[in-house]
């Protein structure tokens, strides 16, 4: 009995030490595997703005130095936003975003890092001239360039709104993705028409008036704006900016026998081509620009170096602050921005009949 449990008792020790083998083989293995994993220091990241802006009300590291926080912001009288479902479908949201095609169109640039205005210099006169010396010794013919200065004043956009903090931790994150995105949307329409009115709003223009709404009416003044541009700016048109009522009769033009001109995508003697359903067109090598922010009949036939627009680059920032008081947080956007007329010669404006 005693040497059947003396065999009992090794034969387990020996099962003990073949585990304890395979244990320590396993032990090896992983540790191999994570000497050779190369380690990666990832940034953090979140799905939506939404998201991150929970991390932020978490208290999340990551998300709090990735935020900038201002002080300042007064709660309004209605108070904060009640989200009461606890899901969205995005599908059936819309927000309409027309984008900046007038503020696009034309040359953009970076804001310099300190100032209230930009300064740009402008011709105020010029009688330079060369011609040819009558006889030796006689005085060369005189000329003067004068320049004047102009300024522009940079311009704060912004907006804020505020959102319940339980809305925050507890709605879907779509919403408050949504909020910045609308809130994004508001901000570009406002600088476009910003835009536009600086380009209204100029009086330096050179205007073609009483064009007709015919194929040789807007053949003759395409012609013209060339001419004027070329002479005054040696520089050649580039585009032409159109509200959409002059869109629509750009690409309503017809021949005497009813064949379009512009309608079709490959019109037959046709003097430009048009996508209706995009409200695209291209007229005489022109692209055709159409903003619904312009106001009806407007049309301009310009080179994009015509008129600048400076601005923050990154814009629109976001900050962000908390109410302890009511429980609520504040977010905002805002911008810098300014636009200046640089050539004016480089635009002409088209009057129809």
């Amino acid at each position: 009995t005693n040497t059947e449990n003396l065999e009992k008792v090794m034969e387990t020790n020996n099962e003990m030490v073949e585990v304890r083998e395979e244990l320590d083989t396993l032990t090896r293995e992983v540790a191999s595997i994570r000497e050779a994993a190369p380690v990666i220091a990832s940034a953090p990241s979140w799905n939506s703005f939404g998201d991150f802006v929970k991390s932020v009300v978490r208290g999340d590291e990551n998300a709090v130095e990735m935020t900038r926080a201002y002080a300042g912001a007064v709660v309004s009288a209605e108070g904060p936003d009640s989200i009461g479902r606890d899901a969205w479908v995005n599908e059936a949201l819309l927000l309409v975003d027309h984008g900046r095609p007038s503020l696009n169109s034309f040359r953009k640039a970076g804001l310099p890092e300190a100032g209230l205005n930009i300064d740009y210099p402008a011709v105020l006169t010029n009688t330079l001239d060369v011609d040819t010396q009558a006889a030796q010794g006689d005085t060369l013919v005189f000329g003067k360039l004068s320049l004047q200065t102009k300024t522009t004043p940079v311009k704060t956009i912004g907006g804020w709104t505020d959102v319940s903090r339980q809305t925050i931790e507890r709605s879907s994150v779509a919403y408050l993705s949504e909020v910045f995105r609308a809130m994004s949307i508001a901000y570009g329409k406002t600088t476009n028409d910003m835009f536009i009115d600086t380009l209204t709003g100029n009086t330096d223009l050179a205007s073609l008036t009483g064009v007709a709404k015919t194929a040789e009416g807007i053949t003759g003044a395409v012609a013209d704006a060339s001419i004027s541009i070329y002479q005054n700016a040696a520089g050649r048109p580039q585009f032409i900016l159109a509200s959409p009522d002059v869109w629509k009769t750009l690409v309503t033009l017809f021949a005497v026998d009813g064949r379009p001109i512009v309608g079709g995508s490959a019109p037959v003697n046709n003097i430009g081509s048009s996508n209706l359903p995009q409200m695209t067109a291209n007229l005489f090598g022109l692209e055709v620009v159409v903003d619904p922010a312009l106001p009806a009949g407007t049309c301009y036939i310009a080179n994009s170096n015509a008129i600048t627009t400076w601005e923050s680059g990154g814009a629109p920032y976001r900050l962000s602050d908390e109410d302890i008081t009511n429980l609520t947080n504040q977010f905002s956007i805002y911008g810098y921005i300014a636009f200046g007329v640089i050539y004016p010669e480089m635009i002409v404006k088209v009057e129809f009949a």
